[in-house]
């Protein structure tokens, strides 16, 4: 049976390692989770066991979010690729139902990409900051939506209200941003 996809945008210098427990939990349901490690993440290893730290700088946070959208854009060719080519994940992977997810500066990620990709059918945001996805909250996402948000942080209802399809806010009491 094919899996549905869900690629996870960790928020700015968080890394991919924060979204292992919830990959695990979509696994558990049958989905593939795959988690990316953009260019100001604290840092990567890579399979070769280099190490690379970035020199992130939070004044400059809206100038990685269009690599982070390539980011993620390179993630579906190379999981079309891997759906065709690929000994373990050929015809394995159910390319009809992708969905992202981002916490903080990645739910603006994943709610872009949701808005400008016709492969991406839903996208989940935690927490999710959009200072950088200004033309997202302005036209709106235009897919399903499910947007949780913490109580300290206070959630922005701008896009849910924009929503011209299924969309959920959920509002978590007693929580703060961390615990997304």
């Amino acid at each position: 049976p094919l899996s549905p996809v869900v690629i996870a945008s960790p928020g700015f210098t968080d890394v991919r390692g924060d979204h292992v427990a919830k990959m695990e939990l979509l696994a558990s349901y049958g989905f593939i989770g795959v988690a990316i490690d953009h260019a100001h993440a604290y840092a990567t290893v890579f399979p070769d066991g280099r190490l690379l730290k970035s020199g992130a700088i939070t004044s400059q946070l809206n100038s990685y979010f269009p690599s982070d959208i390539r980011d993620v854009q390179f993630v579906l060719e190379e999981l079309t690729r891997m759906n065709e080519e690929d000994p373990v994940f050929r015809r394995s992977l159910d390319l009809e139902r992708v969905a992202t997810m981002g916490g903080a500066f990645g739910g603006g990620v994943a709610g872009e990409i949701a808005r400008i990709d016709p492969r991406v059918k839903a996208s989940v945001h935690l927490d999710a900051y959009y200072q950088a996805a200004t033309t997202l909250l302005q036209a709106g996402m235009g897919k399903p939506l499910l947007y949780t948000y913490s109580t300290e942080a206070g959630g922005l209802q701008t896009l849910f209200n924009r929503a011209t399809q299924d969309a959920y806010s959920l509002q978590i009491t007693g929580t703060r941003h961390g615990d997304f």
